[in-house]
């Protein structure tokens, strides 16, 4: 008998299945009637997803369904088997099916959800790689730049959720890492790293490049103010923000912000904490730089400091 993991289950089947099945943590489904049915007359078939884990398992039948229609039914005693449903077409009463719609069907009535939470694999990237940044551009995914070993990329590639396929897209004009990343106006920006041009000859620079994903082409940019590499970035009120990072040795306490329209770097206050490698966030229009290091070295200890950046306008009045 096949082992099988009914939140497998419940991934291959629910766009084609209809109501709610009850469940709770460890309930053993194989002494349930449950029903597996394609609810359209075709031949129901289940396939375990390649990397999926899961809790919930049962007892699959060996062989696969004989006829279009058939129904995958408990046996009651740990087991399940492919039947033809009763006269009519219908599902036998008191039998459950899985469904991702919480809408009760003619016929049935609700006996609970079960909850499925799960990680699936999905296809992998042309090119193997760490350190690389990402940017969402509508529905797309940009994977840009990185390291494999020692060795920088310029790959960049396109990931579709919807048909799971990549496709390679426009280099970077030069291989780096460790660069800031933002997305502004349907284009991303991308401001310092560490690049290797000519191969094996290693700079920090304050590159900035622009990547237009309908054009599929890259453009340079005003250079920021001070080469970084490892700087927290983010985008704020349409503006590129890039704090902290190194130009070489230990992190710096600068934060430079770049506006896209007008293609000009801006030098903006100080963080309080020197670092690099930190992370930032923005929470409505509040932007937070949270942890890194202040180290010379590349593994030195981190830091649990949280900063968050106040940009107002201060108006001045005259006494007349």
């Amino acid at each position: 008998m096949q082992q099988f993991s009914l939140r497998h289950t419940v991934t291959a089947m629910l766009a084609l299945l209809v109501p709610v099945i009850a469940a709770a943590q460890n309930r053993d489904f194989r002494s349930e009637r449950l029903v597996l049915d394609d609810n359209g007359g075709n031949t129901v078939t289940i396939a375990t997803p390649a990397g999926m884990t899961g809790d919930w398992t049962f007892i699959l039948p060996p062989a696969a369904p004989t006829g279009a229609g058939q129904t995958l039914v408990s046996d009651g005693s740990g087991g399940f088997a492919w039947q033809t449903p009763s006269v009519g077409g219908g599902i036998p009463a008191g039998y459950m099916i899985l469904s991702e719609s919480p809408t009760v069907p003619s016929g049935f009535t609700a006996s609970g959800a079960l909850v499925s939470d799960f990680w699936e694999s999905r296809a992998a990237m042309t090119t193997p790689r760490r350190g690389m940044v990402s940017g969402v551009v509508n529905g797309k995914i940009y994977v840009i730049g990185g390291a494999d070993g020692n060795t920088l990329l310029a790959t960049n590639e396109e990931y579709d959720p919807v048909t799971n396929t990549w496709a390679a897209k426009a280099v970077l004009p030069n291989r780096r890492d460790g660069f800031g990343i933002g997305v502004i106006g349907g284009r991303i920006y991308i401001a310092g790293g560490y690049e290797d041009n000519p191969l094996n000859t290693f700079t920090i620079v304050g590159k900035t490049s622009e990547y237009d994903p309908v054009g599929n082409a890259w453009a340079a940019k005003a250079d920021m103010p001070a080469a970084r590499w490892t700087p927290a970035s983010t985008v704020l009120s349409g503006e590129l923000y890039v704090a902290g990072g190194t130009s070489g040795g230990a992190g710096t306490a600068s934060m430079f912000t770049y506006d896209a329209t007008g293609n000009v770097w801006r030098v903006r206050t100080d963080m309080v904490q020197s670092r690099k490698q930190a992370t930032a966030a923005v929470v409505g229009t509040r932007l937070f730089v949270i942890g890194g290091t202040s180290s010379s070295g590349d593994f030195g200890p981190g830091l649990s400091a949280n900063e968050e950046f106040t940009d107002r306008t201060l108006y001045l009045f005259t006494k007349n």
